[in-house]
């Protein structure tokens, strides 16, 4: 058996920093779109692609250290998860769709979807189509877009080049030095909870104990927002393991805790700061305190 990364301690309340990732080449998924559709990337200012029904579609599956591992739950359950393509909650990262051609210079568009490089390793069959069930998911979840399990396997490492992407990792505090939030900003009307939240594996297996909810409210003063977000089950095990990746429309929380939240921020009035974005985990709380600026 592969073993498990080992956990690192972390204090009750911990910050996370901003770092850039570049992920490793794995393999690559190709499929198509099985309806027309609209894609919006999460990007300030970017334009709503119109794609039709049969728009080719790659998914670079990818690595990186700093993508939690999945549980290492015991080798039977892992093997009726993958027979029943359900079951086993994989976290996974999803970029921005990005244009690009075929080999015969059709259009068509790309996705990479990261996960930890623990995944990489002996991965057979079996787990190789659950990983590559979890990427259509998440992309479609992501997307909007309605893709086919009709799927080829290109000898490619990667469609194109992985690009560079900014993600939230936790950033270890000395036990003593544990922070205290200030009280929270009072707009209960602007507050409430407007998540639709849905776990990287299918979604028909997630439990609703362990899907992470989300509230927010717009600060007093009107230059940003407060997000909660509730962590079921979180540890400070579990922490050293959760990524949160924030752009300014979206919002992707992954852990071993619980099921992936990976959720539009459509329902705020504007763009987030990203940049200036600050995360705090209060573990004993099981919360998650996000707050930013308006871009």
């Amino acid at each position: 058996m592969r073993p498990q990364p080992r956990a690192t301690s972390f204090s009750s309340s911990a910050r996370t920093a901003r770092i850039t990732i570049t992920p490793t080449p794995g393999w690559v998924c190709k499929t198509l779109t099985t309806q027309a559709g609209k894609y919006a990337p999460a990007l300030p200012g970017a334009t709503v692609v119109d794609l039709a029904a049969h728009h080719k579609v790659f998914i670079n599956i990818c690595f990186d250290d700093h993508i939690p591992p999945p549980v290492d739950v015991p080798e039977s359950a892992k093997r009726k998860a993958m027979l029943q393509q359900s079951g086993w909650d994989l976290p996974c990262v999803v970029s921005d769709g990005r244009a690009d051609i075929d080999k015969a210079g059709k259009p068509a568009m790309v996705f990479d979807v990261i996960y930890h490089p623990w995944l990489s390793a002996d991965a057979d069959e079996d787990l190789r189509k659950y990983m590559k069930e979890t990427a259509l998911s998440s992309v479609e979840h992501k997307s909007g877009l309605s893709l086919s399990r009709d799927t080829v396997q290109p000898k490619l490492a990667s469609k194109g080049k992985l690009l560079p992407r900014a993600v939230l990792v936790p950033v270890p505090v000395p036990k003593p030095s544990i922070e205290v939030l200030s009280d929270t900003p009072s707009t209960p009307s602007l507050t409430a909870d407007l998540s639709s939240p849905i776990s990287s594996a299918p979604p028909a297996t997630s439990d609703a104990k362990n899907v992470p909810r989300w509230s927010w409210e717009e600060l007093d003063n009107g230059s940003g927002v407060r997000i909660e977000v509730t962590l079921p089950g979180m540890t400070r095990a579990h922490h050293a393991k959760t990524t949160l990746d924030l752009e300014p429309r979206h919002l992707t929380l992954s852990s071993p805790a619980f099921a992936t939240l990976d959720t539009p921020l459509n329902a705020l009035p504007r763009d987030l700061d990203v940049d200036a974005a600050r995360a705090e985990f209060h573990v004993a709380d099981q919360k998650l305190i996000l707050s930013a600026t308006w871009a």
